[in-house]
């Protein structure tokens, strides 16, 4: 079912919901490049990134497509675990014990509640994951804009150089003043916030290549836009299975993104 917690038409109560094991649970699959980031944070940020809200625990169960029809007991319940200090110790330590010893993972899940928080753990990781590969992918776009636009080799250099810088380096001023540029491109799913950020690239692609006579006349202003209008569009839909499908289409826009600026650009290597 795709029913929210509010949702009168869902198929499955609660309580056997609860009942229903759900397995093992990977984290991220076990990608070595995001586990492996769990052990450069401090102590502060581990501890921001294990806390859960029983907002996001309802955003999974939705977002996976598991319906309940009792929603409010459902939210009652969630508070409940979350307000458990034995069961919340238990399952960061299961979380923590299988990002840095067991490839990430969990090789029991009792049911779809501990599921559900098992995934908004991964989901924090994960975003880590994406502000950290988009402050690289960031530094490496505004070096081959400058060496684009900047009529000396010397002058693309410093911007180059200057660009890599504060998009790298660790000062406290240096990643906020990151993270409130990458506020645009946040969303509730960390792969449709990367999904989101390499459809404006693509987008800030084709606005350059289109400055090239040989090229085509094609519009880089709404691929660049669209993401965010079509996130705007996400925050009234409601169900889980219209948020998968959302999700699809914007996945199909990032590839038709990315082939516009592969078309735009070839003729710009060959001709």
């Amino acid at each position: 079912g795709d029913a929210g917690p509010d949702d009168p038409g869902a198929s499955q109560s609660s309580t056997s919901r609860a009942k229903e094991g759900a397995g093992c649970f990977q984290v991220a699959d076990g990608r070595e490049e995001v586990l492996g980031l769990w052990s450069t944070f401090d102590k502060k940020t581990q501890i921001q990134l294990l806390d859960i809200s029983p907002q996001e625990v309802c955003e999974v169960l939705v977002q996976q497509g598991i319906g309940f029809q009792e929603g409010e007991a459902v939210v009652a319940e969630i508070v409940k675990l979350l307000q458990n200090p034995q069961y919340m110790t238990a399952l960061r330590k299961e979380f923590v014990r299988a990002v840095t010893n067991m490839n990430g993972l969990v090789p029991v899940v009792n049911d779809v509640l501990q599921y559900a928080m098992l995934r908004v753990l991964e989901r924090h990781l994960l975003w880590e994951f994406q502000h950290s590969s988009m402050e690289s992918a960031v530094a490496m776009l505004c070096v081959v804009l400058s060496f684009w636009f900047c009529s000396s080799w010397l002058l693309a250099g410093v911007v180059a150089l200057g660009s890599s810088a504060l998009c790298t380096f660790k000062t406290d001023r240096l990643v906020g003043v990151r993270r409130v540029a990458l506020a645009v491109f946040e969303d509730t799913d960390p792969d449709l916030m990367e999904r989101r950020w390499l459809d404006f690239a693509a987008g800030i692609l084709v606005l350059v290549f289109r400055r090239d006579e040989r090229s085509l006349n094609f519009p880089g202003e709404v691929i660049a836009v669209m993401p965010f209008l079509v996130a705007a569009f996400q925050t009234q839909v409601q169900s889980g299975r219209e948020l998968r499908s959302l999700a699809a289409f914007r996945k199909l826009l990032g590839h038709l993104a990315a082939l516009a600026a592969c078309a735009l650009a070839w003729p710009l290597g060959w001709m």
